[in-house]
């Protein structure tokens, strides 16, 4: 069981993570799809992000409830791994801009 959180962390994650930079960035600003998005929608970034992890977070819901009322034919190691990093994904992602804003701040501010 270690090792395969191991796995996940060490392996999956990284690999989604180049492949989310580069569906978004095209390997350029990592954030540039989210800003543009913000701007078409009037809101920070950090949202689109949100709202984006929104619909993995509604999957790990569903799959939630259907384990609670005995409905486990979905449940794989491939969709667990898919759905959890994806969430993690995203919430990395949104982590990057808040972090990123907060030390543009600070810079504005020295």
């Amino acid at each position: 069981r270690d090792k395969m959180v191991t796995g996940v962390q060490t392996c999956a994650l990284p690999i989604s993570l180049v492949r989310k930079d580069v569906e978004y960035a095209g390997h350029g600003d990592a954030f540039e799809a989210f800003r543009e998005a913000a701007k078409v929608e009037g809101v920070i970034p950090e949202e689109i992000a949100r709202r984006y992890r929104l619909k993995h977070d509604m999957s790990l819901k569903k799959m939630i409830n259907d384990l609670q009322n005995g409905r486990d034919e979905n449940l794989t190691e491939e969709f667990i791994i898919e759905k959890c990093g994806d969430i993690i994904c995203y919430t990395a992602l949104i982590y990057g801009m808040l972090m990123e804003r907060i030390r543009d701040e600070v810079q504005i501010c020295e």
